[in-house]
Order: structure tokens, then C-alpha cells, then sequence
């Protein structure tokens, strides 16, 4: 006897557990996908005197994200369709975290390299995040993407406000909320465990949520594949 698949599983309307931890994760995505590049302009000047760049290497540090969402764009719904879109928006979190943990220690060069890095994990994030909602809201795709946007907005507002004071309460004069290099060994510290805290939520949370989603979509299919 032929049945439907379970609701939620394969194309039905996300259970409320299902659909409270999507609002939860796009909320805390949403948080992280702009301030890596908001709290660098506020504090751009004290960036160039620290690591004495040219008028032209600054501009390149702005202008570097922008240059990753225009060539990567086009290659990320590529990547779903070899990865799929939970692994794909895995990977964008571990190369953000990875990024934003080792750009205090890697110097000038690594700081470019860095930021280029954020700017491909951010455009990932960018393509992703609407794919997987309309894959698992389903009818209330308006309100996760709300939730989503307002996240963004938060994130970046909160970031570019606090880029300052933060880099002046680690004693430093670059950049300590976009992660970048400090010549203090405190202000290293402080970003290093900044940086921890991204990777230990990455593990914490990012990594098991990915493979429970998983696990129920492997045991909901071999409910299908039973009852038919």
C-alpha cells in the first residue's frame, strides 16, 4: 500500500520543533554574516597606521567581500548541488569561523587573505540561507525570511556600533571586531577567544544540528521506503 511521506520529512510542512530550530539558526547565521565586514570600515584608518598600509591596500580590505559576492556568487548553487544545502551551509560556517579565528595572528597578508575568506563564507551564506527556507518553511517562508532579514540588520547595526570601543577596550588600535590583526599581545588574546567562542558554537551547535537534520531525514525516508 502506497502512503504519503511523513509531513516535514520530504516536501510536507516542518513540524514545530523543525521549524523553531530553522527560525533559531537563520536568526544566529543572519547575526554573523555581516559584522565580519561592518566593523571594518569604522576603524579602516587605524587599520592602515597600524600595519602601514597604502591608501590603495585599504580600500582593497573594503573591497575585497564585495569582489567574492560578485565571482562566487554564480559558483554557490553549484556547490548545493554537489554537497547539498545542509553541508554547504556547514562549510560556510566553519570557513567564516576559521577566518575570523586566524586573522589576528597571520599579519598584514594573512588579513587580506582573511578577509577574502569571510567574503566567500558570507556569499555562501548568502545564497544558501534563502534556499534552505523555502525548502523547510514552507507556508511561513515570509516569516523566517523576516526573522532572517531583521537578524542581518541587528548583526550589522550591532557590529559597526561596537567595532570602536571594542578595538579600544582590547588595547588596540586595529580593528578587534572584525577580527584583524592587534600588535598587543592582550588584544590578540582577547580576539583569539573571540574567534574560540565562534569555533566552540560551530561545534556546539552548527555541527550536530546538520547531522540530527540528517539523521531524521535518513530515518523518515526509511519510514517511506517501509510502508510502501
Amino acid at each position: 500500500m502506497m502512503t504519503s511521506a511523513p509531513r516535514g520529512a520530504s516536501g510536507g510542512p516542518a513540524g514545530p520543533e523543525r521549524l523553531g530550530l530553522l527560525v533559531l539558526a537563520v536568526i544566529l547565521v543572519g547575526l554573523t554574516l555581516r559584522s565580519p565586514i561592518v566593523g571594518v570600515p569604522p576603524v579602516l584608518g587605524a587599520i592602515g597606521a597600524e600595519l602601514a598600509f597604502s591608501s590603495t591596500t585599504a580600500a582593497l580590505l573594503t573591497s575585497l567581500p564585495l569582489l567574492a559576492f560578485a565571482l562566487l556568487s554564480p559558483a554557490v548553487p553549484q556547490l548545493m548541488r554537489r554537497l547539498g544545502v545542509d553541508l554547504t551551509l556547514l562549510l560556510c560556517l566553519v570557513l567564516l569561523g576559521a577566518a575570523i579565528l586566524l586573522r589576528p595572528w597571520v599579519g598584514a597578508a594573512g588579513l587580506l587573505l582573511g578577509t577574502l575568506a569571510v567574503g566567500a563564507a558570507i556569499t555562501m551564506g548568502n545564497v544558501v540561507i534563502p534556499v534552505l527556507v523555502r525548502r523547510d518553511a514552507r507556508e511561513k517562508v515570509p516569516q523566517v525570511m523576516a526573522a532572517s532579514t531583521s537578524a542581518y540588520g541587528l548583526g550589522q547595526a550591532v557590529a559597526a556600533g561596537a567595532a570602536v570601543p571594542v578595538a579600544v577596550l582590547a588595547g588596540s588600535r586595529a580593528d578587534s571586531g572584525a577580527g584583524c590583526w592587534c600588535s598587543g599581545g592582550g588584544g590578540r588574546r582577547r580576539l583569539a577567544r573571540a574567534g574560540g567562542l565562534v569555533a566552540r558554537g560551530l561545534l556546539r551547535d552548527a555541527v550536530p544540528a546538520v547531522l540530527h537534520r540528517r539523521h531524521l531525514d535518513a530515518r523518515a525516508a526509511g519510514g517511506v521506503g517501509r510502508a510502501q
